[in-house]
């Protein structure tokens, strides 16, 4: 009965430290990619985006905003975002005390300039959700 107890017991902290390890090899490839030395991001969501510049600039990395808006291209340092989840946009302040907003309907791609060692970030496309219509 005891051993009964002892062997049921043993099996699941066999079976805990199976899984700790799993979880132990999935965070550190996550965080693998956060390493962004010298990578190109590409097609990411505006969420994505912000996490990546955001960790880039803690690390810091210079990142260019090389968003077009109504003058032609930005092309400042940016200095920090601020996003928040539920929000359909997110704030980019770059030098000299302008801001600008990022938006989910587009995506956006981070590249690195080997030879400025900085990165950019650059709207992509503007992304369209198709919506089934019934004709019937």
């Amino acid at each position: 009965m005891i051993r009964k107890i002892v062997n049921s017991i043993s099996g699941k902290m066999k079976n805990i430290m199976k899984r700790a390890t799993i979880v132990k090899k999935t965070d550190k490839r996550f965080t693998s990619l956060l390493d962004f030395e010298g990578k190109d991001f590409m097609l990411i969501s505006k969420h994505k985006a912000c996490k990546i510049v955001k960790d880039m600039i803690d690390n810091n990395k210079v990142v260019i905003c090389d968003i077009y808006d109504r003058d032609g291209k930005i092309g400042k340092e940016i200095l920090y975002i601020s996003h928040y989840a539920d929000e359909e946009y997110c704030e980019v302040a770059v030098s000299g005390n302008n801001k600008y907003k990022l938006y989910d309907r587009y995506l956006y791609n981070i590249i690195y300039d080997v030879k400025k060692d900085i990165y950019s970030l650059q709207i992509h496309d503007e992304y369209y959700e198709k919506i089934m219509i019934d004709n019937g």
